[in-house]
């Protein structure tokens, strides 16, 4: 029997997913295969996903911009789910699709497996999309209780403040990011733009230019994309002597949660 995986997004061409499933696919002997569907708009979701079902597909990713919208074509959530109002992973089950959110998990192994404690620091966080929600989830659940937030659409902060409670939420517009600000630890959570142009486009030719010259302890950055000739993202860029995390870490470790969920198997894997 082949177990047939795929995920749903826009964009997708960029997506590391089809070669790490494929890679775990191959280590752990299991027949199947990962595909990627495009799917710009919210409308076109019914359509595919009563085509992945009518092809008896076993498990599908969910990127952005339909995290939040898949939940209305599943039959079931879990807990991660429920907390978070977004999910990017689902299996088909007797009841129908079952939706789960690795990106918790994911972003646990990297403050895990980086060292990072996340308690009592002062945090910044830009993004307020379905990356974000999982990201405020485990910084509340590691005991953080106030977090800023830049985003462009000041709407989606308040969604998120509705969603989880129990951490208080400040907004902040990237206009004033130039101002005097002190954070421990910033992380970028936003996909809207593949590249951090908008790292670059704000705050070119100018190391340390974010919060007045404040320099944080930790910057890490959800993307893993560089650009051209870069050796590091551009929200990574905008900081020197700083510990710096991309966003591959997370990428392989919600990968293999998914995985686990899929197949009962918590793939091993090196990135050396």
């Amino acid at each position: 029997m082949v177990s047939n995986l795929g995920l749903v997004g826009y964009p997708v061409e960029h997506s590391l997913s089809p070669s790490i499933h494929s890679y775990f696919l191959s280590k752990y002997g299991i027949n199947g295969g990962y595909n990627t569907f495009s799917v710009a708009e919210r409308a076109e979701l019914s359509i595919v996903m009563n085509f992945l079902e009518r092809f008896n597909f076993k498990g599908l990713n969910i990127t952005a911009p339909h995290k939040r919208a898949i939940i209305e074509h599943v039959q079931n959530v879990d807990d991660t789910v429920r907390v978070t109002g977004v999910a990017n992973t689902l299996k088909m089950t007797r009841d129908g699709w079952l939706a789960h959110n690795t990106n918790i998990y994911g972003f646990e192994r990297l403050l895990a497996l980086n060292n990072i404690d996340v308690k009592d620091k002062k945090i910044f966080v830009a993004g307020a999309g379905g990356a974000a929600a999982a990201v405020l989830h485990v910084l509340h659940s590691k005991g953080v209780r106030s977090v800023a937030i830049a985003n462009r659409n000041e709407e989606r902060v308040h969604v998120l403040k509705e969603n989880l409670g129990g951490i208080d939420i400040s907004y902040l517009k990237y206009q004033s990011l130039k101002e005097k600000f002190s954070f421990d630890i910033v992380i970028n959570c936003s996909s809207a733009d593949w590249n951090n142009q908008i790292w670059l486009d704000h705050f070119w030719g100018e190391d340390n230019a974010i919060f007045g010259g404040h320099i944080p302890e930790t910057a890490i950055d959800l993307q893993y994309a560089k650009p051209a000739g870069a050796e590091e993202t551009g929200f990574l860029s905008r900081w020197k002597s700083v510990q710096k995390i991309d966003g591959l870490l997370m990428l392989w470790e919600q990968a293999a949660n998914a995985f686990e969920i899929w197949f009962g198997i918590l793939p091993e894997y090196s990135l050396e």
